[in-house]
């Protein structure tokens, strides 16, 4: 026997209803919150592809001067926003207080490997969406990295590895109070290579400073990075 007619007509309005952005799988999540945000034009829209990964098409024709991405400050991840966290900048300060300044690198890194586990309400779906892995040098094996022999190119990732152990060790190895956040080294290797594949120089009257910006960091990368 059939359910009655007003039982099934709202399971199906159930269905067709639009999903809360955090119900929808990430990449459907990030395209439904960017386009409500306002940072993505409705003439674009976000494609998943298991050859070309996560990028922007276009989904209609866009007329010349269209704006296509908007980067509103509040939304972007910066050194600054790193030394505002009330979980990020007292490691960063007790890390300044015994050597030079942090580098914005580092502190943006930071501050994304406690968003994945306290993500600000506000960048969510775009944390969630967030590649797992890169293809970084940083994240290469030793077997993977004896295939560039003595190459300068060897010399250089194994410069940029030591160098990213010893800012972790000096972040987080004279931490001795409990973290609300995965503090490990596999996590802290995942933020960084996040930061240098999708952030980018950002120049202004006053200076220029290191942005990592929802949405537009899809618009030209590897569909690894």
């Amino acid at each position: 026997q059939m359910p009655p007619l007003h039982v099934r007509l709202l399971a199906l309005a159930s269905l067709l209803a639009p999903c809360p952005a955090d119900e929808l799988p990430p990449v459907e999540a990030i395209e439904a919150w960017a386009h409500e945000q306002g940072l993505l034009s409705r003439s674009l829209r976000l494609s998943d592809s298991t050859e070309t990964g996560v990028g922007v098409v276009a989904a209609a024709d866009i007329p010349a001067g269209a704006q296509l991405v908007r980067s509103p400050a509040p939304l972007c991840v910066t050194a600054a926003r790193a030394r505002a966290d009330p979980g990020v900048g007292p490691l960063l300060l007790r890390a300044e207080a015994t050597g030079p300044a942090v580098d914005d690198n580092v502190a943006m890194a930071a501050f994304l490997m406690r968003a994945v586990d306290v993500p600000p309400p506000e960048l969510a779906p775009w944390i969630r969406a967030l590649p797992a892995s890169f293809d970084l040098p940083l994240t290469w094996s030793e077997p993977e990295l004896l295939q560039l022999q003595a190459s300068p190119a060897r010399l250089r990732a194994e410069a940029l590895r030591r160098w990213s152990r010893a800012e972790y060790a000096r972040i987080f190895g004279a931490w001795s109070e409990p973290l609300d956040f995965e503090g490990s080294l596999s996590r802290w290797t995942w933020a960084l290579s996040a930061v240098w594949s999708r952030s980018f120089m950002l120049g202004a009257v006053e200076g220029s400073w290191r942005v990592l910006a929802p949405v537009a960091d899809l618009l030209n990368h590897a569909s690894h990075a």
